[in-house]
């Protein structure tokens, strides 16, 4: 059965459509804020995005682009706000603070394959070299984590590093902790060994372990069946 709609209310659809056209990247937030306000959190994301589209600035673009997003994940609308990140995203593409925010969001999506791209993407990382077998993976892991508890290594690198330079891993943008912490977590969850160790070569040491070496044992554990109860006490 055909539904009968006003002539009125057309007409006044037709106007509301033009006067978001030609609004200002500030009404439509605002208008966001509204929409929010309801509780309508799908149109609250869509005026927010409509604001970073005619927003000037890279930083303005940002901004309204991360709380569209941070809209739909207040709505439990995870996995929505994820496939509208990647089909919006456009030029901030390679901004950090963007991917740096959509590889968290991922992550408490229970996405961290999608993480993983966005990390890759911020710590331009080139082509992981393989390993040499899984033997060789392992035992270049086992040594690596128990060489963090006595090799703060990062500190002495930070002392020869170039005046202005920041020294990080090779192939990768240069070393800032929060990006380098939040991409280990993010490789360890994928169980990625090649690129863990990679990031791990640039990390602060002496600050890695204490947040990260139990889940290290267990990430090792699982790699190899190899208990640590023993060896660690």
């Amino acid at each position: 059965e055909a539904r009968w709609i006003s002539p009125a209310l057309i007409l006044f659809d037709e106007a509301l459509e033009r006067s978001i056209l030609a609004a200002s990247p500030r009404w439509l937030a605002e208008s966001g804020d509204a929409a929010l306000g309801s509780g309508d959190y799908r149109r609250a994301a869509r005026l927010y995005f409509l604001a970073r589209e005619r927003a000037g600035s890279i930083d303005e673009q940002r901004e309204y682009f991360l709380k569209a997003l941070a809209i739909l994940r207040s709505g439990n609308l995870l996995k929505e706000a994820l496939t509208e990140a990647d089909a919006r995203i456009g030029n901030l593409q390679h901004d950090e603070q963007t991917l740096a925010w959509l590889a968290r969001l991922a992550l408490a999506a229970g996405d961290p394959q999608r993480a993983q791209v966005y990390v890759k993407r911020l710590l331009r990382l080139s082509q992981s070299t393989p390993l040499p077998g899984r033997e060789g993976a392992l035992a270049s892991l086992i040594g690596m984590a128990l060489n963090v508890l006595v090799a703060p290594a990062h500190a002495a690198e930070a002392a020869q590093a170039p005046p202005g330079e920041a020294p990080g891993s090779a192939g990768m943008r240069p070393y800032d902790e929060q990006l380098y912490t939040l991409a280990f977590d993010v490789f360890l969850a994928n169980g990625n060994a090649s690129d863990a160790r990679r990031v791990a070569a640039g990390l602060d040491r002496s600050k890695l372990v204490p947040r990260n070496w139990p889940r290290w044992l267990h990430f090792l554990r699982w790699r190899s069946g190899f208990s640590f109860k023993n060896t660690l006490g």
